[in-house]
């Protein structure tokens, strides 16, 4: 089994020019784990569990022309099943 948690803080975006607008921060937790389900001749067979945005933040890219109308993807969930040969 593997475990993997990822933090990513982003402070509020204030230090603007005339035809900016400012940017809030947030925190993003992303986690995922793998579970090895069985091994054999043919090849390997994974199972994932993904979440992402798990604290559902409004995030809003600073760097982006679309940042006031498009926001970030929020909390997602994914199931994911990897066949390694």
């Amino acid at each position: 089994m593997a475990l993997r948690v990822s933090v990513l803080h982003a402070d509020a975006q204030n230090k603007i020019e005339a035809h900016e607008t400012p940017t809030p921060g947030y925190t993003n937790v992303d986690a995922s784990a793998t579970f090895h389900l069985s091994q054999g001749p043919e090849g390997d067979w994974d199972v994932s569990l993904v979440g992402t945005n798990l604290t559902d933040a409004r995030e809003r890219n600073a760097v982006s022309f679309t940042k006031d109308f498009v926001l970030q993807p929020g909390r997602t969930f994914k199931v994911m099943l990897h066949y390694i040969r």
